[in-house]
This record gives structure tokens, C-alpha cells and sequence, in this order.
């Protein structure tokens, strides 16, 4: 077996997804696998193979590529890397763990067999009570909107059949750790966080979606510590359908908004940390941008990202 340097957990996946013994390129960061032979192993055709370009396309599924970079497009959605990728004698790889917890996915969501009536939701409007959080230029507060939000979308993911809870229902304040605690304690199947964003930028708008941080790789948001993207999570036993559930969400945000794509994330946000599910935390857009803050202020758009937030659970769940 190749000697890699990644976690044990890594090494056991790798063997699970049939690349103990297959050939990789050997560059800066580590072990990599090229995308050609991750094409072959899925049937996948690649319609452009350059050597700073890639497209793997298969039955539903169409990933590219580029030289030197940590994003790569799924479906038209952008999604993250751990590490950028790298030309290789000609070729274009991938880091292994980046294979294993951003590509592997796709290829191998778990079948879903639970009936609707039996799968239970939780959605988690951000701030709340003494946390405003972001605030618009014509006043609408963060704990506002993200309430109204996660309560429509409670209300069309009912009438599915979902059972759903929200971890607030009025203007409370609760901590991060009882947030998490009650989506274990409800036996939830799914749970997504609620934001609006904000930024001194008053240009920045769109939408971004963030899941866990994979194990044994680094986020996009600076850790607090070194030692901090060293740590397992109990949520990291989810990396794979964290993952998925991102990508659902935020596909269905961008078709239903038409907002900009600022792409699939990872983070080690604490809400996220210790859930006994999938989970993820959605940036639905930003306060602080003139434009996206009026159309928060519509109800009509509220419901809109409802209607988004739960055809994204939906198509996880399928």
C-alpha cells in the first residue's frame, strides 16, 4: 500500500474506494490521484482532458477542473477543495483526501429508504434574543429574517410529511451547544443553520453554503489554532453526506434566487461540530449588500428561500 500522508481514517477509505494500489502522482502536499484515473474507475467521459483543464461527465453528474485551484464546479455548483489542484507529467490531479471527501460523494450517496413521516428535520434560525446579527440598511435584523425563513420552510417541508422542529420559534436566545443538543435529542435526520450574511464590503452579495470541515483537511475559514484542524469531530463521521447535503441546498438556493454562486464551504463552526447528523450552516445572502438587503425585507423572497432551503432537504433525502 502507498504510504500517505493523511489520517488512518483517510487510508481506510482509500482502500474502501478502490485506490490502495492504483497508480498517483507523487507531488508537493502529499499523494495525488489524476483525474483520468478517477474517470476510468467511474465511467466517466471527459469530454476536456488538458493538462490545466478537466471535465469528468457522467450519467446526471458533470465535474470540472482547474490548474491550481481549491474550487472545481459540480453541476454547475462551486464547490471546494482541500488542497489546490496540480499538474503532474501532463496531468491534472487531486490531493487523495480530496478525492475521498469532495469527489467520492457523488459517486456513492448512500441510499435513503426512510418515509417521510418518519424523518425529522431540524432547522435552526440563527441568533436570536440579544444576538441581532447582521442588520440592513433599512433595519431588518438577522434573528428576523432567519426566523420568518426557517418557519416557512418548516411549513412546506410538513406538508411532505417531514416532521420538523426549529430550535427557536420566538425571539430567544439560545447557545450554540443547546442547538446542537436539541437536534440530537429530536433524533434528527437533517439539521441546517440559518444566516444572513454581512461584510464591510457593501459589494458583497450571493449565496454560500458551508458543511464541516473534513477531517485531516484545512477550512476555508482560518482556524483558531493549529492544533484546532488536527481535531476529529463526532460530525466528521458525516463528512460524505454533510457534503451532499451542502451541495442539495445550495443548487436549489441558486436556481430558485438566481443569486450569485459563492460556493460550497467547509468550517469548523461550532453548531456543526457534534450533530449525530448530517448538518449544514446556510448563508443566504447578505444584509449588508443594498440589494440583496430590500429583498430580505420581502416576505415574498423570504418564502422563496424557504421554498429553496426545503427542495434542497428534499432532494438530499430522496
Amino acid at each position: 500500500m502507498l504510504k500517505l500522508n493523511f489520517p488512518g481514517s483517510v487510508l481506510l477509505l482509500l482502500v474502501a474506494c478502490g485506490f490502495s494500489h492504483s497508480p498517483c502522482c507523487a507531488v508537493v502536499g502529499g499523494e495525488r490521484v489524476t483525474l483520468t484515473l478517477i474517470a476510468q474507475k467511474y465511467h466517466l467521459k471527459t469530454p476536456i482532458n488538458q493538462p490545466d483543464k478537466v471535465t469528468l461527465r457522467g450519467n446526471h453528474m458533470e465535474l470540472s477542473f482547474k490548474s491550481q485551484s481549491r474550487m472545481f464546479h459540480a453541476n454547475g455548483v462551486l464547490m471546494s477543495l482541500g488542497f489546490s489542484t496540480e499538474v503532474k507529467d501532463g496531468k491534472l490531479c487531486v490531493a487523495h483526501s480530496d478525492y475521498i471527501a469532495h469527489i467520492c460523494p457523488f459517486f456513492s450517496a448512500k441510499q435513503r429508504q426512510n418515509a417521510a413521516q418518519k424523518t425529522i428535520i431540524v432547522l435552526d434560525p440563527g441568533h436570536g434574543g440579544r444576538a441581532d446579527g447582521a442588520i440592513s440598511a433599512t433595519g431588518l435584523k438577522e434573528k428576523v429574517a432567519t426566523l420568518d425563513i426557517c418557519q416557512k420552510a418548516a411549513q412546506l417541508l410538513a406538508k411532505q410529511g417531514y416532521v420538523v422542529y426549529l430550535t427557536r420559534d420566538s425571539d430567544a436566545h439560545i447557545e450554540l451547544d443547546d442547538r446542537t443538543k436539541f437536534a440530537n435529542q429530536k433524533f434528527a435526520k437533517v439539521f441546517v443553520s440559518v444566516h444572513c450574511n454581512a461584510a464591510e464590503s457593501k459589494l458583497a452579495h450571493g449565496i454560500e453554503t458551508f458543511a464541516l470541515t473534513p477531517y485531516g483537511q484545512p477550512s476555508q475559514r482560518k482556524a483558531k489554532s493549529p492544533q484546532a484542524e488536527l481535531k476529529r469531530y463526532y460530525s466528521n463521521k458525516f463528512d460524505g453526506e454533510n457534503l451532499m447535503l451542502a451541495y442539495n441546498v445550495q443548487k436549489a438556493l441558486l436556481r430558485k434566487t438566481r443569486s450569485a454562486d459563492r460556493g460550497v464551504r467547509h468550517a469548523r463552526f461550532h453548531v456543526l461540530k457534534n450533530l449525530n447528523c448530517p448538518g449544514i450552516l446556510v448563508e443566504c445572502g447578505f444584509l449588508s449588500n443594498a440589494v440583496e438587503g430590500k429583498k430580505f425585507a420581502s416576505s415574498c423572497y423570504r418564502q422563496t428561500l424557504a421554498q429553496a432551503i426545503a427542495d434542497g432537504i428534499t432532494a438530499f433525502l430522496r
